[in-house]
């Protein structure tokens, strides 16, 4: 027969279910046949013993080669088990070769029932030195659920272990007849009461197995230890902190630590053990599916949104998450209920189950200065206010090309090559400097004389300054439009414009947003993105508000497939009548420079077509590496409204310039 490795890997799944159909109906022979047909050898077994130690064979090549599925598939048919479930899949191949994973899930997505499968497996490949240890919180949930699910995998497996096996229903214990009771399965309950379990103690392999043990050529002379921990969101955090010692012992496979759990809540221990580095954040929901956490645990979600009975919308395999259950638990409070989330979609509700734009952590990841080289262009946006409680608000930053940032530690990080990894290069970058807060006036010519004057304090030509020109401020911009130059005007009512946000997109951001609102929160989030990092705070910028109003500011998907932030009037409504001035500053900022500064960013920075409208000569930084890390000088106190600031401005032409 071929070596053992290539042998596990062998056959495909339907050639795997034809064995297991003559094996459960006790052809042996005719099964070890099939298989040695498959693999190109004769089949010439005539008896069910031999054929037996053939499949065997077989099962422990898959098994030695993480070929849990196809191992599996040789055990156990429908209804219990389904080999092309990707949620089956998921589950093995990551606890295969993780020795602490995390099965987060929606309800009726086999969470717990393919971690048992799973470790049912590994004591069949080794029943004399695995213990596996299957927890929960009380005596009653193990005794109704988590052993019941182990005695139907034992007693409807196509492969019963090489030996007697002996069960203890009333101590929640199986095992090899002439074992230990120190290995085998045993059943243990965790009182929610306990601050610490202590019941750890002794979890750990033991040099043990004899060197005439048929197994010591694989595993050694070490016993081996799987712990499944099922309904894990009500186990207390002294029993994790006491798991510490056992975790001390994983490695070479020795040792796997499994927790099954519903995420119901973020404080929960077991939840925040799931919580990926950078904390929970809404925009996660449909794309964090494999990821290791921030405490080092691999974290598998099952998502019922793509179970596969869900998606095809009938039931194609029984026993898990059916479609009209999970329209049912939709219904039952909505996308935005804490049970929609926990119970159909697998993901801790997060507060309001709201879709916010921008993660929170990199509201402080991206907090520093570019380091500059060569010329760096001074730039502004206006949102002006007229009526109400909202402010009126100047953001003032600097655009050119960088070749790093320096975060607020004084960590300098140097730009890459994204396609040669190693190789420095220069990119592109905005850094946001300042704000200042214009006093509010109903004195059109005032206020914008004072914005002018502000901005050539600072350098600032008409052409880097971008304007809100929606209702009452259109006359500001169209004074400043006629009598000081080129001024970018923004309609919040616009649509959204025909280009992209980052060169890899593969859409116009008008197919893509339903109007220029929500199109400039977007281009903000996709420029602040730390894999682009096109866009950096300033670390010196005291504005409390801008770093809440960037982070809770929501949006939708449409029917028509487009995106939708929702209005200044909506936020406003959920946050005591406060309103997002700096940062509606910030979107405009980062919208001007994308008109026109004539660059996109992305996994290889282009040219972008509005290069050269506006300010043609100021696009194109020089390329001497010299560090240009000069501050705006932000000493000068801001005009008043009223200081004439006509002396170099021709009034009278139509036309600025």
């Amino acid at each position: 027969m071929t070596d053992a490795k290539p042998l596990g890997l062998a056959l495909d799944i339907a050639q795997i279910k034809l064995i297991h159909g003559e094996l459960a109906a006790g052809n042996k022979a005719t099964a070890a046949n099939l298989l040695k047909y498959a693999i190109g050898d004769t089949p010439d077994v005539s008896l069910d013993t031999e054929g037996e130690k053939i499949i065997r064979m077989f099962f422990n090549a898959m098994v030695d080669a993480n070929n849990y599925v196809g191992a599996a598939a040789l055990c156990w048919g429908p209804p219990l088990f389904h080999p092309e479930l990707q949620s089956v899949r998921e589950i093995f191949e990551a606890a295969a070769v993780q020795p602490l994973m995390l099965s987060m899930g929606a309800s009726s997505m086999g969470k717990t029932y393919n971690l048992v499968i799973f470790c049912y497996m590994d004591w069949l490949r080794d029943p004399e030195w695995t213990s596996v240890k299957l927890m929960s919180q009380s005596d009653k949930h193990l005794t109704d659920n988590v052993w019941p699910h182990l005695m139907q995998i034992h007693e409807s497996c196509a492969l019963r272990p090489d030996g007697k096996v002996k069960d203890l229903p009333s101590d929640l214990w199986m095992g090899m007849a002439d074992c230990e009771k120190s290995y085998g399965f045993a059943g243990m309950a965790f009182k929610q009461s306990q601050l610490s379990s202590g019941a750890w103690k002794g979890f750990k392999p033991q040099p043990k197995r004899p060197i005439t043990d048929q197994n010591f050529h694989q595993f050694g002379p070490m016993t081996r230890l799987r712990v499944l921990m099922d309904e894990a969101q009500q186990i207390p955090e002294g029993v994790w902190q006491d798991l510490n010692s056992v975790k001390a012992s994983v490695g070479a496979g020795r040792v796997k630590i499994f927790a099954a759990f519903n995420p119901e809540d973020v404080s929960q221990a077991v939840v925040r053990r799931a919580e990926p580095t950078g904390g929970w954040h809404s925009d996660q929901q449909e794309t964090l599916y494999s990821y290791e956490s921030a405490q080092g645990w691999w974290v598998v979600r099952l998502d019922a949104a793509k179970c596969e009975n869900v998606v095809q919308r009938r039931e194609i395999y029984p026993g898990v998450m059916r479609y009209e259950a999970f329209l049912d638990t939709l219904k039952g409070g909505g996308d935005a209920s804490p049970r929609y989330w926990t119970f159909a979609r697998g993901f801790p509700p997060l507060q309001n189950s709201a879709n916010t734009i921008i993660p929170p952590d990199w509201a402080s990841t991206q907090r520093g200065e570019a380091l500059y080289v060569g010329d760096v262009i001074n730039v502004a946006a206006v949102d002006l206010a007229y009526q109400g409680a909202d402010k009126a608000v100047i953001a003032i930053g600097r655009w050119g090309l960088a070749h790093g940032w320096r975060d607020q530690k004084g960590a300098n990080h140097y730009f890459e090559n994204r396609l040669n990894p190693g190789q420095k290069q220069s990119r592109h970058v905005l850094t946001i400097d300042q704000f200042f807060t214009l006093p509010k006036s109903l004195d059109v010519m005032g206020v914008t004389q004072q914005v002018m004057g502000q901005c050539k304090q600072l350098r600032i030509s008409a052409e880097w300054v971008a304007m809100d020109s929606t209702g009452n401020a259109m006359a500001t911009y169209s004074y400043a439009s006629k009598y000081w130059g080129k001024v970018l005007g923004i309609n919040w009512a616009e649509s959204a414009s025909e280009t992209k946000i980052l060169t890899d997109d593969v859409m116009m951001a008008k197919d893509r947003f339903d109007g220029v609102p929500s199109e400039m929160w977007f281009a903000t989030k996709h420029w602040l993105d730390p894999n682009v990092c096109a866009l950096l705070f300033n670390g010196t910028i005291q504005a409390p508000d801008m770093y809440s109003q960037m982070t809770t500011r929501r949006y939708k998907g449409m029917r028509n497939g487009r995106l939708h932030v929702e209005s200044k009037d909506e936020y406003k409504a959920r946050n005591a009548g406060k309103s997002p001035d700096e940062m509606d500053a910030v979107v405009m900022l980062v919208h001007l420079v994308r008109m026109r500064g004539g660059i996109t960013p992305g996994i290889i920075e282009q040219k972008s077509r509005n290069e050269g409208k506006g300010a043609p000569q100021a696009t194109t930084p020089t390329d001497e590496k010299i560090d240009r890390e000069e501050p705006l000088d932000l000493e000068g106190s801001p005009l008043e409204a009223g200081d004439d600031v006509r002396g170099e401005l021709d009034l009278g032409a139509e036309d600025g310039g």
